[in-house]
């Protein structure tokens, strides 16, 4: 089984309202041990866990992997993504994860995708300060600016703070942490983000485990790191981080935007999941709303809603949802569409041309999911959307525009 994992785009105009905010003396301490104790390590190396859960409809990915980390600039974090078989509920490697490597002089960010890996390099700063660590526990490892101390200081300066909770002990994984919580609250571009982070903070003050739970509009999502097997005390050389790019890697192309909004849009044939080819000019006189969509896409179903409880209101306005499955298989397709008949209005499609210059991903510049573009019945394109954090009034207004 192979799938692509793509990244949702957020928009990051943020409208921020006063919070009266609750600090608990008491957490304020150990996030303070820990960041302070961050900054004695020299050298970190052990296995991670990051668990993303997206809820109604729960889905489930898992990344595993290594991590070693050397200060001042030295960095190698490498694993790959899981999800559970269908038919064993084992959980079966789908594809290589973004992997990271600082050698000392450059700093290098590996992405797996469908044509093999590509990369981007940095020349890495001699204190570290461009080297992200994408796990959250250690994010602050080369630089304490990222630490969850001076993102607790920054959220209450920008008044996004709600609280900041102590919440006692607890056994875990045959050991004791402590616990603390921290709530913040932000508007986005018409949508509310409340954000619910625990940490666990071990017997040597470092964090070894962090739960991120965050409802943006209607979607609800959670992101778990675990690091395990914690070595602080390794004797890790530069020698252990030199890297060579693997033979046929190539440099990172950025994916190209959306079709612009006046666009004439391309012509596309594809076969409707009773077999029945249809094309896009099909439609001309009716308003399209064209959607690339996948049944492991998460923001991808819950827009599915929001876009049939919008065309309610145009009832003497000829709308077509035409939902095209791409990076996926048919049967998921199939599979998914037999258990959910209240999209029955919209017409499910599938590609043609599967990969290729031709492909619909390709002529129409698919490069996130969810991606929806809305066609004017002249066949124009009168707006695009790229991700879905819920709903708003854009695709209203983009129907209304669609003449």
């Amino acid at each position: 089984m192979s799938m692509k994992i793509y990244s949702i785009l957020f928009y990051s105009i943020i409208i921020l309202f006063p919070i009266s905010a609750h600090a608990d003396e008491k957490a304020e301490k150990l996030l303070k041990s820990a960041s302070e104790a961050m900054k004695d390590i020299r050298s970190l190396a052990g296995d991670f866990e990051v668990i993303r859960r997206h809820l109604d409809p729960y889905q489930e990915i898992r990344q595993r992997g290594k991590f070693s980390l050397m200060k001042p600039n030295y960095l190698n974090i490498s694993g790959a993504n899981f999800l559970p078989a269908k038919t064993s509920g084992q959980w079966q490697k789908i594809s290589e994860a973004t992997g990271y490597v600082a050698n000392g002089n450059i700093f290098y960010t590996l992405l797996p995708g469908a044509d093999g890996i590509s990369y981007k390099k940095v020349k890495a700063n001699a204190d570290g300060g461009n080297i992200p660590v994408s796990l959250h526990p250690i994010a602050d490892f080369f630089d304490e600016n990222i630490s969850f101390i001076k993102r607790i200081e920054e959220a209450r300066q920008r008044q996004t703070l709600a609280s900041l909770r102590y919440l006692g002990e607890k056994q875990w994984e045959n050991a004791r942490y402590k616990i603390l919580e921290f709530v913040t609250d932000e508007f986005e571009k018409e949508v509310s983000r409340h954000t619910v982070t625990q940490l666990y903070v071990s017997s040597d003050k470092l964090i070894r485990r962090s739960i991120s739970t965050e409802k943006v509009g209607d979607l609800t999502s959670e992101t778990e790191t675990i690091l395990r097997n914690v070595l602080t005390k390794t004797k890790l050389r530069p020698s252990d981080f030199s890297y060579t790019l693997p033979l046929g890697t190539k440099a990172y192309v950025p994916p190209p935007l959306p079709l612009a909004n006046g666009t004439e849009a391309p012509e596309l044939t594809l076969v409707e999941n009773s077999g029945k080819l249809v094309k896009l000019s099909d439609f001309r006189g009716k308003t399209v709303i064209l959607d690339f969509w996948a049944t492991w896409c998460h923001p991808c179903i819950k827009s599915f809603q929001h876009t049939a409880e919008t065309i309610k209101s145009f009832p003497d306005k000829e709308i077509v949802v035409l939902a095209v499955n791409v990076w996926d298989s048919k049967a998921n397709a199939a599979n998914w569409l037999a258990k959910n008949s209240q999209f029955n209005s919209f017409i499910f499609a599938n590609d043609t041309a599967d990969a290729g210059d031709k492909s619909s991903t390709a002529v129409f510049q698919v490069a996130n999911l969810p991606l929806q573009y809305v066609i004017s019945p002249s066949g124009k394109v009168v707006a695009s959307f790229e991700g879905y954090n819920g709903p708003t009034k854009e695709l209203e207004s983009a129907i209304k525009n669609a003449k």
